[in-house]
């Protein structure tokens, strides 16, 4: 086993031929977290950061850093809500191509159980629970498309 290492990342840079004295890889996707917040009438909290269409509250995983640590920062950044806990299997995972960061990402998409009331910060001009019945792809960042009919789906399951 390498000095430090762990057998699945021993394993893991055997198998991708990778080894410490060589030039790391390039990163491949950058990871997202996103909240998937419901207020007591099955209402989405949903953010606008520095455009007109609603997303997830959520943002990029930064190195060294948990999913939940991730979640709890981000949540404290957009809406001030604090993170109490969060099911650690994703509800959605999605892919897209962000032209800002020019890469691809990968979107980790959690229910979560929040306390506080949800306002906005120096990160976002608006914050609201919203019906998803109500919202068309018009309303939303183009990226969460996947998760938008993942969505729909889901509640099809949930709801009789």
């Amino acid at each position: 086993m390498s000095q430090g290492g762990s057998e699945f990342g021993t394993a893991l840079v055997l198998f991708l031929g990778y080894n410490s004295s060589m030039t790391p890889p390039i990163q491949l996707y950058r990871v997202s977290v996103k909240a998937l917040i419901r207020d007591d009438q099955d209402r989405l909290l949903l953010v606008k950061e520095g455009g007109s269409h609603w997303e997830l509250p959520g943002g990029g995983l930064d190195h060294h850093e948990t999913i939940e640590e991730a979640l709890r920062r981000e949540l404290r950044e957009e809406t001030t809500l604090d993170l109490i806990s969060f099911d650690p299997r994703p509800a959605f995972i999605w892919t897209y191509h962000s032209h800002y960061y020019d890469c691809e990402v990968l979107c980790l998409c959690y229910e979560t159980t929040v306390s506080g009331e949800a306002k906005t910060t120096d990160h976002t001009q608006a914050v609201q629970y919203v019906d998803p019945t109500t919202l068309t792809m018009d309303d939303m960042e183009r990226f969460t498309e996947g998760m938008f009919e993942d969505f729909a789906n889901y509640q099809a399951i949930l709801k009789p």
